[in-house]
């Protein structure tokens, strides 16, 4: 029904006209953009890309639409901490729900879970507490006695459960993103690993994880069972580099060196014993990376969302895990969009990282009334954006 509901909306929106993203990402050390069409027929272009930059440096290069663009912050896992806090109370059951009684459930819960909240965000993106703040706030997933509603206001019952979502970030990526601005105007905040796996979520079911392979990070984020829906995440100690710096410590080559022996090996375009000691001086490597996700004991399936190739074919199965490539053309599917392949020149992982925010903030359909009240009394902390 809410797929059904999304299709007519876009359908609505793009009749006789497209919508246009920009996408700003935001990472430790910088920040990458996209300038993102879609049109009537539902088809997703990439316009343009800026690389990794100092986030002042591409505000300086863009040029887009101020009045038409719909802006999309999405910051990584170094800049931006999601915490998910489920609500649970018991009520009168034969009243229904009421707007005091559920303002005051909401502000009941960020009083008890803020600063717990807060504290460990400012553990995560290694800040201050006082300056992290709240990007983004929600409540989602409303039960009534154990039954599904999309908004409580009128159902009776003697339960009441919802999930409250705070997406936390410092005060210096806030600064970052206005002075990228210029000028206030709305724009959707997410967290990108968030909003990727919120995307899986749509064509797998749970339990399963994805971890985000970067060149000085690995991160993974894992959906819950039906016991524990709320989500994990952590950041491993292990890189991608991982496997180039075995090579240059082998060789004693230098980087440069060592990763066109890697690409080599990668395609084949070496002699069968090179490639042999070379995948001699990988395999430990890669056990390595497969004993840390052993140790997250994430169930189900493992998404591997990465833009550098690895030197194991994926899909694979090594030592109880079970590790896929991301199902990028699945995701699309169902959302009804589609892109021009030769028109995204990066990774499916890469393309990801993109859309996921896009498709996100147009399908946002927790109720703006709803948090409304939950912005306000975080408002009153002081600690809103």
């Amino acid at each position: 029904m809410k797929d059904n509901f999304l299709h007519t909306f876009l359908s609505a929106i793009l009749k006789g006209r497209g919508e246009e993203f920009l996408v700003l990402q935001i990472f430790s050390g910088g920040a990458s953009g996209a300038l993102i069409g879609l049109d009537a027929e539902r088809r997703l272009t990439l316009k343009k890309v800026w690389r990794a930059a100092p986030i002042g440096e591409i505000g300086g290069r863009l040029r887009f639409n101020a009045k038409k663009t719909n802006v999309v912050i999405a910051a990584d896992v170094s800049r931006a901490y999601t915490a998910i806090v489920p609500l649970r109370a018991s009520r009168p059951g034969r009243e229904p729900v009421g707007s005091v009684e559920l303002e005051n459930l909401l502000a009941q819960a960020v009083g008890k879970v803020f600063n717990q909240c807060r504290g460990a965000a400012a553990k995560e993106l290694g800040s201050d507490e006082l300056h992290v703040m709240i990007a983004r706030s929600r409540v989602l997933d409303f039960k009534i006695d154990g039954h599904r509603v999309v908004n409580p206001l009128g159902f009776t019952g003697e339960k009441i459960e919802a999930v409250l979502e705070l997406t936390l970030t410092t005060r210096e990526v806030v600064d970052g993103i206005q002075s990228f601005l210029k000028s206030p105007r709305p724009f959707f905040f997410t967290d990108v690993e968030r909003s990727e796996l919120m995307a899986l979520e749509r064509i797998a079911r749970p339990p399963f994880g994805m971890v985000t392979m970067k060149d000085n990070q690995l991160s993974c984020i894992a959906a819950g069972n039906r016991h524990d829906p709320v989500l994990s995440r952590g950041i491993i100690p292990w890189q991608a580099r991982g496997f180039r710096n075995a090579i240059q410590k082998s060789f004693g080559a230098p980087d440069g060196a060592a990763a066109q022996i890697y690409a080599r090996y990668l395609s084949g375009e070496m002699s069968p014993r090179f490639k042999a000691y070379v995948k001699r001086i990988l395999d430990p490597v890669a056990a390595e990376f497969f004993e840390h996700l052993r140790k997250l004991r994430i169930e189900g399936r493992i998404y591997l969302n990465s833009a550098a190739p690895v030197p194991f074919p994926v899909p694979v199965r090594r030592g109880g895990i079970r590790l896929e490539p991301i199902p990028l053309s699945a995701i699309l599917g169902h959302f009804g969009l589609t892109i021009e392949r030769p028109r995204w020149p990066m990774p499916d992982a890469e393309i990801l990282e993109f859309i996921a925010p896009v498709i996100e903030s147009y399908y946002d359909t927790s109720n703006p009334t709803i948090n409304h009240w939950l912005r306000r009394h975080l408002n009153w902390l002081g600690t809103s954006l």
